[in-house]
């Protein structure tokens, strides 16, 4: 027995060193609870038990006096290694299955929307890649070469990671732990710097984070070695994971090159924006302006609160400075609502569907500020007079700053807060379904989807697999505003992400600034939740505001001679490329290995000669594009091939194709904007 006490010390100890070098921020707080268990300042819940007949710890819950293995730590561990194999067995798909097994290519038609467009583009360059491999990606009977990356969700004692890690052949481990007094036991039973030095396995740890921590390790894990994101494969320990599962598939929805894809960045932001920038004045957001300062604004979207509570602003419209989304116009008019400033973010002409043609002479003097990407023939529904745009995503004008968003309303909050805006009312800003019906938005809107909330939907907090589970339609529970709990779809918590991102760059800008969440939906960060029945009515009508007059006071028309040059700058380094990309495609090329480093060197490229020009998005098309491949790439190369060597110059081939046609297509687009 002192053998192997001695033993365990001795782990702990190697532990403690490895963490003292490559963890220190862990180190100090295994150390920090360490010293208060020794000091007595924290008792102890958990207890490093040996268990004689198995040979093996098992771990004692003095709370419920209950062994965590249930005196079988042996069989645990078996169990663990034996059903974690080289399958999808216990495993989240990545790959959008009917994305890519599409049976043949999209017929895109002259007159369809930009989206449609932009997804059939994309969808159609996967196929060109489908058909060379011709086989699924929801096989299950496929076993693959290796799991480069796997996920421990509980660590428990950790005696089952390094096994089922050599089992599976991994390079990348993520270890998830919620409770750092059982993570400090398992420092004497697993020698993680073993695992890592001498097996050569990157380890991240999420050991007891806060959320801001976590998401980043969690991003971290997703974003490296982004050829092995076909699947996310894991084992849980099922004890105290919390909603793990929910947090993690938020970053994956988050970090998805499908949420924007990069034929839309060239199609939807590249194009309109090099036809718009000279064309109409656009808003200096490189600082804060006084517009809207000391003057309650009430900012609307079209989340389902809107309509619950549209009498309060029929009641109270005269009394706040109303700016809405352009989804939620059509509601505010019909309910005799005039706004008093449009915004819009979306570069697509199914935006017109907005502004309905019984309402467009109501809104003729409104001012409408939307994104340089924004398309002709929405922007002729507005004056030319009235119209001013902003800079978003891509950032042309010396005079535009970066913020992000990936929807109108956290676009938006930040344009408010840019004029100057100190007290801003959100309504209709749920990013949440409502509770009882399901409505995703008010009635009417384009997206309006209309889910089924159970129950165990409501008190359960992990992501719900369905008979056919896919990322885009799945929900989530999330922290609610007014109440403890909501029930969202996992393709919101982009824009919930982006609001708290905002929002701290906004308090940060002004640290004075009230923002108060009206809506029965997610909790957002850094807002105040309050209800309208419990909000301070202002005491004065609204002052009137000359909008028009103020934005192109601090708006700019056409661009200098430094941006121009800038530009120029960029198609030089666009034709360097092009040179690069062509010798690659007469190249041959033996092993998948050998394709993946010779595209590595492709994207080195991009990234050591495209930095000054990223906020034109000359290098983020290409890694986009890179991103959606990559992984489907990853998934069919991983298995043994007869004809490896034929598929590996025919994808070769399309890469490369692929690739001159989108460094050709932005070319076209940003040389209109210095005349070349």
């Amino acid at each position: 027995m002192q053998e192997i006490q001695d033993e365990a010390i001795k782990t702990y100890l190697e532990n403690l060193e490895y963490f003292k070098k490559h963890q220190p921020d862990l180190y100090e707080r295994i150390n920090m609870l360490s010293g208060a268990i020794d000091n007595e300042q924290y008792k102890e819940r958990y207890h490093l038990e040996y268990i004689q007949e198995d040979k093996e710890f098992d771990i004692f819950d003095s709370h419920t006096e209950t062994y965590l293995y249930n005196r079988k730590p042996k069989e645990f561990i078996e169990t663990a290694v034996q059903n974690s194999n080289l399958d999808k067995e216990n495993s989240v798909d990545i790959l959008n299955p009917e994305i890519y097994n599409m049976k043949q290519k999209v017929t895109i038609d002259v007159q369809e929307t930009i989206e449609f467009k932009t997804i059939g583009g994309m969808q159609n360059d996967i196929f060109d890649y489908i058909k060379i491999f011709q086989k699924s990606t929801t096989n299950p009977n496929k076993r693959f070469l290796k799991i480069e990356k796997f996920i421990f969700a509980g660590t428990l004692l950790g005696r089952h990671i390094k096994p089922i890690a050599l089992k599976l052949k991994s390079l990348l481990l993520l270890i998830y732990e919620k409770n750092l007094e059982i993570f400090r036991l398992s420092l004497f039973t697993t020698n993680y710097g073993q695992i890592q030095n001498k097996h050569n396995i990157m380890l991240i740890f999420s050991i007891m984070e806060d959320n801001d921590k976590e998401h980043k390790l969690l991003k971290k894990f997703f974003t490296y070695e982004v050829y092995a994101n076909h699947m996310l494969k894991f084992y849980s320990s099922n004890y105290n994971i919390g909603n793990f599962f929910d947090r993690l598939l938020s970053v994956v929805t988050a970090e998805s090159p499908l949420v924007y894809n990069y034929q839309k960045i060239i199609d939807g932001l590249i194009f309109p924006v090099s036809e718009n920038i000279t064309k109409y004045p656009v808003l200096n957001t490189t600082y804060k302006h006084k517009i809207l300062t000391n003057i309650p604004v009430l900012f609307i979207a079209a989340g389902p609160s809107l309509e619950r509570n549209i009498e309060w602003v029929k009641k109270y419209k005269n009394r706040y400075f109303i700016v809405a989304v352009g989804a939620a116009v059509n509601t505010l008019i019909s309910e005799g609502i005039i706004p008093d400033m449009i915004t819009s973010a979306d570069s697509d002409e199914a935006i017109q569907q907005q502004f309905s043609l019984e309402i467009r002479s109501k809104i003729q003097h409104i001012p409408f500020l939307a994104a340089s990407s924004t398309f002709e023939d929405v922007l002729n529904i507005f004056p030319k007079e009235n119209i001013i745009l902003y800079e978003l995503m891509c950032f042309i004008k010396r005079e535009s700053k970066l913020f992000k968003g990936y929807s109108v309303g956290e676009v938006s909050l930040m344009l408010l807060s840019i004029l100057g805006a100190n007290h801003i009312y959100m309504l209709g800003t749920d990013l949440a379904l409502d509770q009882e019906t399901g409505n995703s938005h008010i009635s009417g809107h384009n997206e309006l989807k209309i889910e089924s909330i159970t129950t165990n939907q409501k008190e359960a907090n992990h992501f719900l697999k369905k008979a056919k589970f896919s990322m885009e339609d799945a929900t989530i529970a999330v922290k609610g505003n007014l109440r403890d709990i909501v029930i969202t779809k996992i393709s919101m918590i982009n824009s919930i992400t982006a609001y708290q991102y905002n929002m701290k760059i906004i308090q940060q800008r002004n640290p004075e600034i009230k923002i108060y969440n009206l809506n029965d939906g997610a909790y957002l960060e850094g807002m105040i939740p309050l209800k309208t029945q419990n909000v301070s009515i202002p005491l004065e009508d609204k002052k009137d505001i000359q909008m028009v007059q103020s934005l192109r006071t601090h708006s700019t028309l056409g661009l200098d001679e430094e941006n121009i040059q800038m530009i120029k700058d960029c198609i030089i380094q666009i034709n360097n490329l092009i040179n690069v990309l062509k010798k690659l495609k007469k190249l041959k090329i033996k092993s998948y290995n050998e394709l993946r480093e010779k595209r590595e060197r492709v994207f080195n490229i991009l990234r050591q000669h495209f930095i000054p020009y990223s906020n034109f998005y000359a290098d983020i098309i290409f890694h986009k594009y890179y991103l959606t491949m990559e992984a489907y790439l990853g998934f069919q190369f991983n298995e043994k091939l007869p004809n490896e060597k034929e598929l590996i110059s025919k994808v070769k081939i399309v890469w490369c194709d692929h690739m001159l046609r989108l460094a050709s297509e932005y070319k076209i687009h940003i040389s209109k904007l210095c005349k070349l």
